[in-house]
């Protein structure tokens, strides 16, 4: 069985509040993120879509200097209760941000490195200090 939004009694204000604990500790986090992959990602040159090919024209075989770096971000949800944030790495263009943190080339991982790395700080953000 599965309950969803259930009213458990809490004040709104105390939502509001651990919200915005959570948003902080998500920039806590994505701010690791960045940091990390400005000094693991390989700083590809810029180029335009294929121009030839069966994806020729797609927007997504272009490439931005940078344009991972610029995906990093934190979300809240769209719908239901604001009791949960995400850090997100990766969009259309930006795609192979799962492929880079799995492949393990050189040890070049920087999502989960980055949580270890902020988990502290993070926690302190939750609590309050």
């Amino acid at each position: 069985m599965k309950v969803i939004y259930w009213n458990h009694g809490i004040d709104e204000s105390i939502i509001r509040a651990a919200q915005g604990r959570l948003l902080a500790a998500g920039n806590v986090l994505a701010d690791e993120v960045r940091s990390k992959l400005q000094s693991v990602a390989p700083s590809p040159k810029s180029r335009p879509a294929y121009k030839t090919g069966k994806d020729a024209g797609k927007p997504w075989t272009a490439r931005e200097a940078g344009a991972l770096l610029k995906t990093v971000r934190v979300v809240e949800p769209r719908t239901g209760p604001k009791t949960n944030v995400w850090v997100i790495v990766g969009s259309y263009k930006a795609y192979y941000a799962k492929i880079f943190e799995y492949a393990k080339l050189n040890g070049r991982q920087f999502f989960r490195p980055s949580i270890r790395k902020a988990r502290g700080r993070m926690k302190a953000v939750l609590e309050g200090k």
